[in-house]
């Protein structure tokens, strides 16, 4: 695994290597429209936006992307294209694809802390786990007020695709997309209680 730092980096890998699709995943608002963007206008190369195939006010993202249209998307394009989004793999997977080289971004913020996990505490109850996040994004989104001068009322703050996240998370392994432990043993659960 290598840490890429900057766009021009990643672009020059790009442009390097002999990838037909490079993928670009990682959490909500980590950054990954801006580097794509930037990258596939560096190189004049396609981008694909997967918030772009997704039904809206679906109130979930992987099951409601819109599968026809993406798969011919990816099909039409005989050049090398990136593709960004949430979930990415597991999305790329449900048509057999994975990405030639795939970029999971980070997002750090401005005092050098990562915003983002690697991985959920599966210590804990998901459930509580997503209500303690919501509280976290919700005082982050106030403190960013606050720093910006403006004023907002807390209670309309959204997060709708966070928690959908959060359980893939929690159930997935990150780099594989694969189901993890903690789901395997909700199925073995579910299996001899039925048993």
């Amino acid at each position: 695994m290598s840490v890429i730092k900057s766009c021009n980096q990643l672009a020059k890998i790009i442009r390097d290597g002999n990838y037909k699709i490079v993928g670009i995943d990682g959490k909500d608002g980590a950054g990954k429209s801006t580097i794509a963007r930037k990258v596939s206008s560096e190189l004049k190369i396609r981008h694909i936006n997967l918030d772009d195939y997704v039904e809206k006010h679906s109130g979930t993202y992987v099951p409601n992307i819109k599968n026809e249209e993406l798969l011919a998307a990816i099909n039409s394009s005989n050049n090398p294209l990136i593709i960004e989004g949430v979930c990415l793999l597991a999305i790329m997977e449900k048509f057999n694809l994975k990405p030639d080289l795939s970029v999971y971004v980070k997002k750090m913020d401005r005092y050098g802390f990562w915003h983002d996990r690697d991985e959920c505490d599966l210590e804990e109850d998901v459930d509580d786990f997503i209500l303690k996040e919501k509280k976290c994004l919700r005082s982050f989104a106030e403190f960013e007020a606050r720093l910006e001068g403006a004023r907002m009322s807390t209670e309309n703050i959204e997060f709708p695709l966070s928690e959908e996240i959060i359980k893939y998370q929690a159930y997935h392994d990150l780099l594989t997309g694969l189901p993890n432990r903690a789901l395997f043993t909700i199925y073995l659960d579910l299996e001899i209680s039925q048993a």
